[in-house]
């Protein structure tokens, strides 16, 4: 039984199209229409430190390639990335017991299951094939 919610298949052909312009051979691109309407809003809180840091790498990648990237073009991204991962990250979770939520005053304790998740996603994204 998955522990992600099945909230549509990203890695499906119906949701991507294969061409991308000739500096992305192969790689396929999810279109607007087959991701549907972005309507829903989630909230992501952050240290002043954290945000300036993300505002930075958002910054350094528009630099990097030429174009305008906003921190959210980056996030969703990640989302993308890790929906494509899920099976990978679902089998990573499976296999890492004794992952306890600590309570939200628990600033240090949090701060610690964060960066233990961080490492399961990492292993996950290391093992799942690349974006087609």
């Amino acid at each position: 039984m998955s522990i992600l919610p099945e909230i549509g298949r990203l890695d499906s052909h119906s949701g991507w199209e294969r061409s991308w312009g000739s500096c992305h051979p192969g790689v396929q691109r999810r279109t607007r229409k087959a991701a549907g309407t972005v309507t829903v809003e989630k909230r992501l809180l952050l240290s002043q430190s954290e945000a300036n840091d993300m505002e930075m790498l958002a910054l350094t990648c528009a630099n990097a390639a030429g174009t305008s990237i906003k921190f959210s073009h980056l996030l969703r991204a990640m989302t993308m990335w890790m929906m494509h991962g899920r099976e990978h990250i679902e089998h990573e979770f499976q296999k890492t017991p004794g992952l306890v939520r600590p309570p939200n005053q628990d600033t240090l304790g949090l701060a610690e299951f964060e960066t233990e998740i961080a490492a399961v996603l990492a292993r996950a994204l290391k093992s799942a094939p690349p974006m087609k």
